[in-house]
C-alpha cells in the first residue's frame, strides 16, 4: 500500500537537489528510507526492501549519497557470534 500526497516543496529546494519533476518523487522516498535506517528505526535489509532494492545496490545508493554505514560495536559482536555458530 502506498500513500499519496501533495508536498510543497519550495523551488529552490528542487533547483539545489538538481532533480527533475518526474524524478524527484524517488529521490523523496530513497530520503525517508535512508533517514529511517539511520535512525536505526529500519534495519539496512528492512530499508533496501521499501525501496524494492537488494542491499547491494542500497550500499551503492548510500555511497552515492556519502553515508556511513551504520555499525556498532554491538553489530559486531552480534556478527561475530553468528559466524561462530555457523562455523561450529
Amino acid at each position: 500500500m502506498a500513500l499519496t500526497t501533495k508536498v510543497k516543496i519550495p523551488e529552490e529546494i528542487v533547483e539545489l537537489l538538481g532533480e527533475s519533476e518526474k524524478t524527484l518523487p524517488r529521490r523523496i522516498e530513497e530520503s525517508l528510507a535512508l533517514q529511517l535506517y539511520l535512525e536505526g528505526r529500519v534495519s539496512m535489509g528492512k530499508a533496501a526492501e521499501l525501496l524494492d532494492l537488494t542491499v547491494s545496490e542500497f550500499l551503492k545508493l548510500m555511497r552515492r549519497r556519502k553515508i556511513r554505514l551504520r555499525y556498532t560495536a554491538r553489530d559486531l559482536k552480534k556478527d561475530a557470534g553468528t559466524l561462530d555458530r555457523a562455523l561450529a
